[in-house]
């Protein structure tokens, strides 16, 4: 199963997130914010990230994955950026795009949205 690393400023997006993918096998470490997101991947090297969009501290979460993926020498992990977004966020989506984000999922999420956007890492 997926090492994941989620980043979010919800605590009970945080905690149902965890359970959920917890109870599907998976091994699963949480932060609060981007700058924390950044540090733990240097030590969690994860194969999934699930980054919210919006935190109230410190990096965004397109700031922490543009920080990982340029201080990365691990293998390119599977993105998923969770959002509460409201409004235009067509600009924000290709940015997301660019810095090879998987899926983008509006809040509330459903465990099984999830869980379907969640792949096993590539063997090697």
């Amino acid at each position: 199963m997926a090492r994941i690393l989620i980043a979010d400023d919800d605590d009970d997006f945080v905690e149902q997130t965890r359970l959920a993918l917890e109870r599907a096998g998976h091994e699963v470490r949480a932060c609060r914010n981007g700058k924390e997101a950044v540090a733990l991947f240097s030590s969690y090297p994860a194969d999934v990230l699930i980054l919210d969009m919006r935190m109230s501290y410190t990096l965004d979460g397109l700031d922490a994955l543009r920080q990982i993926r340029m201080g990365s020498a691990i293998g390119e992990p599977v993105v998923i950026v969770v959002s509460s977004l409201d409004g235009p966020i067509a600009e924000i989506q290709e940015q997301a795009a660019t810095l090879g984000v998987a899926a983008w999922l509006r809040k509330p999420v459903s465990a099984a949205d999830l869980l379907a956007h969640v792949s096993e890492p590539p063997s090697g």
